[in-house]
């Protein structure tokens, strides 16, 4: 009996050579190192949209409409929040929030850093200055915070008065790396 190859058996002969090639030239190092380093910092963001946030406690479970294209609302105020995740090592050098006020007083806005042994909390506050109905933005003056997985957990939250409305945030970071 004589052994032949086929078209089928070559290709898949070639197939396998390309990635033990691959493979040991370390071009494929990607697909099974832990580590995402990048060659240097780089600005990334954070988006939190209206749809994210959830009420904080049984008392702001009511009263609220988060719609799809028109932003989270409330009537009577209410406060929501959500868990924001960084990763490690990052620096966040911006929080800037998208609302529209109404003429019930302005929203607020928080940045909050808890740590975890105490659960001691560092707020980083503002409140929106427009209440004309008109969509705007405010940025929650944080400086240079770097994220520390390890002690701390990171959340954003919102207290709208009746007629606010949140539309979005985005959370500015600079990270050397691509997650925790």
């Amino acid at each position: 009996m004589q052994a032949h190859f086929t078209s089928r058996h070559v290709a898949i002969a070639a197939a396998g050579g390309v990635l033990a090639v691959l493979s040991f030239s370390g071009v494929a190092q990607a697909i099974t190192d832990t580590v995402f380093k990048y060659t240097s910092p780089r600005t990334s963001y954070y988006s939190i949209g209206h749809l994210a946030l959830n009420p904080l406690g049984s008392a702001f479970a009511t009263g609220y409409v988060r719609d799809y294209s028109g932003g989270l609302q409330t009537n009577p105020t209410a406060c929501f929040g959500v868990g924001v995740n960084l990763p490690q090592g990052a620096t966040v050098t911006e929080v800037r929030v998208w609302y529209k006020g109404s003429t019930g007083g302005n929203p607020s806005f928080v940045f909050l850093v808890q740590r975890m042994s105490s659960a001691n909390s560092t707020l980083f506050l503002a409140a929106g200055k427009d209440n004309t109905g008109t969509s705007q933005f405010v940025d929650v003056p944080v400086g240079s915070i770097t994220i520390n997985n390890i002690q701390n957990a990171y959340e954003f939250a919102t207290c709208l008065n009746p007629n606010d409305t949140f539309h979005a945030a985005r959370i500015t970071y600079t990270a050397g790396n691509a997650g925790d």
